[in-house]
């Protein structure tokens, strides 16, 4: 793994970690002073537990890179600067106050926090708390201070770290590829839009992209494995649906993850955000609104033949109108396997199984369905985004990753 990458997954494991151990201080409770000395110390040992992993044998961590890549670079994020100021809201998106934001401010007050589970009638306190812990303990931090600058600077640190993350993973093997999808990220407003909208979305597409590339490098050191196993356990910590992502990605890759001389590392970078999320199920005392709806009238939901076409309807008209990029990509891609007389790869079928059972979702869902589909199917579409421009760019760039620890 390239070491820009390293920082860049060092940097998002630390925000998972942050999260965790500020909630759980939360519910000792422990003095703010220890829980910062805690994370402090905790992020140190995690970058240098991942800073030090060695690399493919042969890979230089020190080589420079081209000026040419250098410079194309700085123009792409002054670009993607420049266009995400352009469509950012002074606080954030509907979701952000009214949510992710707002679960924030509660997780920034160690006496009243808990009253965010009151809340029952028009939020979501079953959500993950992830985005908001982080958010909260900069507040906290601050002393309440900066509370629009501290969420928009996070988003944007996400949202920059997704297309920095794709650029260090090809940036040597292919430029032109590296720098082609930098600038395809830099100019897409919806990306950007969704990014500093300060939604977990972002946050969740980041933990999962880095779970494919972490698994794509254990076959060079079975670290790897582990932070996979952390990235997924993000994706779970910061929305319900990671729990689905994590779920498919671990069922896929069984064999790897659940193998005897592979099963420990699996659960240690599973372990602190699981336990993290159990226990604040434990705490919230709150169903989730989509489970606690099934009832015996699901069926008939699952047996309406026109609610399938509204679905299908409704993801053809986001996918031509905010992922068409995307749609091209995938063309293409099934065109190459086409020549080469091939099938589709497993991580390609886990990403068309995860927007498979997410539109799914929408069969059984007790909400309005053509509400339901417009406040968030596009958003479920930009969390797999990522992840998917990864695996067509490995495509186009002819990369071809053994299955991990094939050989092991």
């Amino acid at each position: 793994m390239e070491q820009n990458s390293k920082y860049i997954i060092a940097t998002m494991l630390s925000v998972g970690l942050l999260s965790c151990i500020y909630f759980l201080s939360l519910l000792l409770p422990v003095p703010f002073m220890v829980s910062i000395l805690v994370i402090l110390v905790s992020i140190f040992f995690l970058f240098k537990f991942i800073i030090t992993t060695k690399t493919a044998a042969g890979q230089s961590a020190e080589q420079q890179l081209p000026w040419q890549a250098v410079l194309g670079f700085g123009l792409c994020a002054a670009l993607l600067v420049k266009n995400a100021l352009g469509v950012a809201e002074k606080h954030g998106g509907w979701d952000a106050w009214a949510i992710w934001n707002f679960h924030a401010g509660y997780l920034s007050e160690p006496v009243y926090w808990k009253n965010l589970f009151r809340n029952i009638e028009s939020d979501h306190p079953d959500y993950p708390l992830c985005l908001p812990s982080v958010i909260g303990f900069f507040y906290r931090l601050c002393a309440h201070h900066f509370t629009i600058i501290i969420p928009f600077a996070f988003s944007m640190l996400v949202t920059v770290s997704i297309p920095a993350l794709l650029f260090s993973e090809f940036i040597r093997k292919n430029m032109v590829v590296a720098l082609f999808i930098t600038f395809l990220f830099a100019q897409d407003k919806v990306f950007l839009g969704f990014g500093v909208a300060e939604y977990a979305d972002s946050l969740l597409a980041l933990f999962l992209l880095g779970a494919f590339v972490c698994i794509d490098h254990a076959i060079e050191n079975k670290r790897y494995l582990l932070l996979s196993a952390a990235c997924l356990g993000g994706c779970i910590w910061t929305k319900n649906e990671g729990a689905i992502l994590a779920g498919l990605f671990l069922l896929f890759n069984a064999r790897i993850f659940f193998q005897l001389k592979n099963i420990r590392y699996t659960i240690g970078g599973l372990a602190l955000p699981v336990i993290t999320l159990v226990i604040f199920k434990m705490n919230a005392h709150v169903q989730n609104d989509m489970v606690n709806s099934l009832n015996k009238e699901t069926i008939n939901l699952i047996l309406d033949i026109e609610r399938y076409k509204t679905i299908w309807h409704s993801f053809t008209d986001n996918l031509n109108q905010k992922f068409y990029y995307v749609k091209i990509g995938v063309y293409i891609y099934l065109i190459l396997l086409l020549i080469e007389k091939k099938w589709p790869d497993w991580q390609m079928l886990l990403v068309f199984t995860c927007l498979l059972v997410y539109n799914l979702i929408y069969v059984v869902t007790t909400h309005g369905l053509e509400w339901h589909l417009q406040t968030s199917q596009d958003r479920l579409m930009h969390q797999l985004m990522p992840a998917m421009v990864y695996i067509l760019a490995k495509k186009l760039a002819g990369i071809r990753v053994s299955y991990p620890l094939e050989q092991a």
